[in-house]
């Protein structure tokens, strides 16, 4: 029995020493190790030789922002995407928001942008021009109705804040930077009518730029959304408002801001009879300086200016003194 249990016994460590002398020395000769693939941030060289291995919506945001923002670094996360806006996050966390309604969410976005197109995109246009890019690089918080992406189903925008620097750009319906919007403020706030700030902003339409307090963009009305069965929904802006502490620089195609006196300008002494067939540069239009308490307003619609309350116009006369 004795020498039953010890056979038993060394032909079990037999087996177990010809395993483990299998596992150290045959299988690293037989089967390769694995490489582990360090993770890297994509560039423009990988959105130029490798296209397909980046999103589509990658592709498009590079047409409005540069190869270092983040949306170009690495592949960013979509919500709900339709062909009247596209909300682009980082990354984002979720968390019902009981104080309103069982529908409702409430989202914590790291970085976002939501790019917004007045006129739906035509086929094989993937970049329309008029777009209008709000970007949040350090985030937002947004109270959604009926938030599940999973299913198609995006709601309404109840309201969101977005904290820190804020820039809204676009290209909006001429070629060329003549009509170009850009407008810079902080601390955004939204709701399903219209964004908000209290901040200082910035602006600039076109070669025209001012600043001032307040800011007050509304959306389009309803009567100018097409029909939808509900879900979240832009068409554009309406207006945008600066209530005060306004002070602009416009580009005014005239040269004097006072009816013409019937008067000609006489000739330079410098130029000459040889010179008449030459081509004379035009005169550049001085520009005019605009200060009101508020508010300026830009009519989208009717493309049209207004400003209102203590307006104080002066433009500079380069060969007298200014018209005001």
């Amino acid at each position: 029995m004795f020498r039953r249990i010890l056979r038993s016994t060394i032909v079990l460590a037999a087996i177990i020493a010809a395993y483990e002398a299998y596992a150290l020395f045959a299988v690293p000769c037989m089967e390769p190790s694995l490489a582990v693939r360090e993770q890297r941030r994509v560039d423009l060289a990988d959105l130029k030789d490798a296209p397909e291995s980046v999103s589509k919506y990658q592709r498009l945001l590079a047409n409005y922002f540069p190869p270092d923002h983040w949306s170009q670094l690495r592949p960013p996360k979509v919500i709900g995407p339709s062909d009247q806006w596209l909300i682009v996050v980082d990354d984002y966390t979720r968390h019902p928001a009981v104080e309103e309604s069982d529908k409702t969410t409430l989202l914590d976005v790291n970085k976002l942008v939501m790019v917004i197109f007045p006129h739906p995109p035509h086929e094989g246009d993937i970049a329309p021009r008029d777009a209008i890019i709000l970007d949040a690089p350090q985030g937002a918080h947004l109270l959604i109705d009926d938030f599940h992406p999973e299913m198609g189903r995006i709601g309404q925008i109840r309201r969101g804040t977005f904290p820190g620097a804020i820039t809204i750009h676009s290209d909006m319906r001429e070629p060329g930077p003549a009509d170009d919007l850009l407008v810079q403020t902080s601390d955004l706030k939204m709701n399903t009518k219209l964004l908000y700030s209290d901040s200082e902003v910035k602006f600039q339409l076109g070669a025209n730029l001012g600043r001032g307090r307040e800011l007050e963009i509304r959306f389009l009305s309803d009567e100018h959304l097409q029909p939808r069965k509900g879900g979240l929904h832009f068409s554009g802006f309406d207006t945008l408002e600066i209530r005060r502490d306004v002070r602009m620089r416009m580009q005014i195609d005239t040269t004097s801001l006072l009816p013409d006196n019937g008067e000609k300008v006489p000739p330079s002494p410098s130029v000459q009879v040889s010179d008449a067939a030459k081509k004379v540069p035009a005169t550049p239009k001085p520009p005019v300086d605009i200060t009101c308490n508020g508010p300026f307003t830009f009519d989208f619609v009717r493309d049209v200016a207004s400003v209102d309350r203590d307006v104080v116009v002066r433009q500079l006369n380069p060969n007298g003194p200014f018209d005001q």
